[in-house]
């Protein structure tokens, strides 16, 4: 089953707290979609925003935003235009469409976005992969699948660091093995291995490679160390 970690896309203005939750909790809590676009308003007014926090300009906005839709974007829609047998849009009307949309790549902080073929967007990682990574961090996993606050989510970073620093390699857990067997079976002074005996290679159900673990555990806590320090938790999505 995929999973995905769906990032907040707001937290509260220094002060407003209190009002924050308020309107976070009519938002929630709204049932017509007129009424959900009244509350994301009054709430954005109160809040930061994860675009806003990473400095990514807007079109329209920004120079460097609307050259860039003028140079990068705007081709691709006549592009698209003339596949599909309609009319060019005028680049005037395709830019007031465009008006106000953030551009990440010209972000001033990129780290929290960069995560390899595991985002699934710009801004929300695809963390179903974690799965994957049981040997490694073991019960944690179970964890990725509840949505987290902030501070959650840092404590969740420290815990799978800790589980990433004392993992063990399988050519390690195999000496140590040998070696608590040599103990068992032959008392008296100890026998160092000599890690020449043939070792299989380590797999559990559909586990990755433990370096291919490692890798992506690492990715994992580097986007919730960057987003909960800017205080941003998650929705775990499945």
């Amino acid at each position: 089953m995929g999973l995905d970690w769906v990032l907040h896309r707001f937290r509260p203005r220094r002060g407003k707290e209190a009002e924050f939750a308020r309107l976070h909790a009519e938002l929630e809590a709204a049932g017509d979609e007129a009424t959900k676009q009244a509350a994301r308003a009054a709430l954005s007014a109160v809040s930061h925003t994860p675009f806003e926090d990473i400095g990514a300009p807007r079109v329209g906005v920004d120079a460097r935003a609307t050259r860039y839709f003028r140079e990068k974007v705007f081709p691709e829609v006549l592009a698209e235009a003339k596949a599909r047998g309609e009319a060019p849009p005028s680049y005037e009307s395709a830019l007031a469409q465009a008006h106000g949309q953030y551009v990440l790549s010209l972000a001033k902080d990129v780290k929290g976005l960069a995560g390899g073929s595991f985002l699934v967007s710009r801004l929300d990682y695809g963390a179903g992969i974690i799965d994957r990574c049981g040997d490694l961090v073991g019960e944690l996993v179970s964890e990725a699948w509840v949505d987290h606050t902030a501070k959650e989510a840092a404590d969740y970073a420290r815990r799978l660091a800790r589980a990433l620093k004392k993992a063990k390699s399988p050519l390690e857990q195999q000496r140590a093995r040998l070696a608590r067997r040599v103990r068992a079976e032959r008392p008296g002074p100890r026998v160092a291995s000599s890690g020449a005996r043939d070792v299989r290679p380590w797999t559990v159900g559909q586990s990755m490679a433990f370096e291919d673990q490692r890798a992506t555990v690492q990715a994992i806590i580097d986007w919730l160390q960057f987003w909960s320090k800017k205080g941003y938790g998650f929705r775990a999505w499945s």
